[in-house]
């Protein structure tokens, strides 16, 4: 059957797919067009697709229209100091996200 990817600039990309193929197949194959994207989720009506669904278990049915999610990998730097803390820091926020401290001894 064939079913149609709506990326995320816009375009609609069609992949012929079994009905019998796990979700996580077709996440793979669309994956390969957003090399980019580390992860990448589908969704149909709304709904998020579970991958290890087959795509009819899914409700996924020829000529749906599905809908690409991708999601961007968090940045963060972990940054070390001689006071024996380590922070943690979002790249794209500059906002540190958690301070880190060494464990005393107790000696």
């Amino acid at each position: 059957m064939r079913v149609y990817i709506v990326q995320l600039s816009g375009d609609i990309v069609g992949l012929d797919v079994e009905p019998t193929a796990r979700v996580q197949e077709l996440q793979r194959r669309v994956q390969a067009l957003h090399p980019s994207s580390r992860h990448v989720k589908l969704a149909l009506s709304g709904q998020v697709l579970s991958p290890t669904s087959t795509l009819a278990e899914s409700g996924v049915e020829p000529g749906a229209l599905i809908t690409l999610v991708a999601i961007p990998p968090p940045l963060y730097v972990l940054t070390m100091s001689l006071d024996t803390t380590a922070k943690l820091w979002s790249i794209e926020s500059g906002v540190c996200i958690q301070t880190l401290k060494h464990p005393t001894d107790g000696g």
